[in-house]
């Protein structure tokens, strides 16, 4: 069988070689080896390295993650005390420059404390929702690393 398949290979590298001088004009030389690649990583890890740091798509989806991250942390921040202050500060009285310190002076302040009491559970629903989300998104940013090592290991 191995026999053959050398016969069959010799055969075809024949064929090439007329095919080639009847297309060129002049019989196939001999080639140069192939230079080498610029920018080659030294080592495997160096490789590693390299394509962890420059990988578009292994970024977007590291990205991704960390968009979901804060978006689970925004749902969780939603069962939080909500604090505002409001301060205002006013002047009245006559638009004469001179008559002075006649002008009365105005100062009110507000605060305002809001906290959920009952949400029905669409907060804990959507805190479960993005905690999902985000653990897909890292499941896909570890999918990507873990293709880009076999691509890298296979090259």
């Amino acid at each position: 069988q191995a026999q053959m398949e050398l016969a069959a290979a010799k055969g075809q590298l024949e064929i090439s070689n007329a095919s080639y001088e009847a297309a060129v004009g002049q019989a196939p030389g001999k080639l140069d080896p192939l230079p080498p690649l610029p920018n080659m990583p030294a080592s495997l890890d160096q490789a590693f390295a390299t394509a962890e740091e420059g990988n578009p798509a292994l970024r977007a989806n590291m990205y991704d993650e960390q968009a979901a991250r804060l978006r689970t942390a925004e749902a969780r921040d939603q069962r939080l005390p909500n604090v505002s202050v409001q301060v205002q500060y006013g002047a009245r009285g006559p638009l004469s420059i001179f008559t002075p310190n006649l002008y009365g002076q105005d100062v009110s302040i507000a605060a305002t404390v809001t906290q959920p009491l009952f949400s029905g559970g669409a907060i804990n629903s959507q805190i479960r929702q993005q905690i999902e989300r985000e653990q897909s998104a890292r499941l896909t940013t570890e999918q990507t690393r873990r293709t880009m090592v076999k691509q890298i290991s296979q090259s």
